[in-house]
């Protein structure tokens, strides 16, 4: 057996979730920082796809993994993660009706 074939074997669940896009900068974090922790915290490989409405994420890893994985983005999706990166560039929901003119 190799010595790192257990990474082939145990990455055989691969999953997708999709969380509105306007949660992305949540997701991805300030330069990348909060699906960097959720990578390190899972152990899962993960990757973002920005879309116009969507933001897809894949997730692969073992059952575990991916399971930690999904519940990191969605505490990161809602953000009741509590610490996050401390500044809260998002208002809470209802305070967010303040459509501002671009002209």
């Amino acid at each position: 057996a190799l010595a790192n074939g257990a990474d082939s074997q145990e990455a055989a669940r691969h999953e997708t979730a999709e969380f509105p896009a306007t949660v992305t900068g949540r997701i991805i974090g300030s330069r990348g920082a909060a699906i960097a922790e959720v990578r390190a915290q899972s152990g899962a490989r993960i990757s973002v796809e920005k879309g116009i409405e969507v933001c897809t994420v894949h997730i692969a890893g073992t059952d575990e993994q991916v399971q930690k994985a999904r519940s990191l983005l969605t505490a990161l999706a809602e953000d009741t993660g509590g610490g996050g990166g401390g500044a809260r560039r998002y208002p809470p929901r209802d305070e967010e009706t303040i459509a501002v003119p671009m002209s």
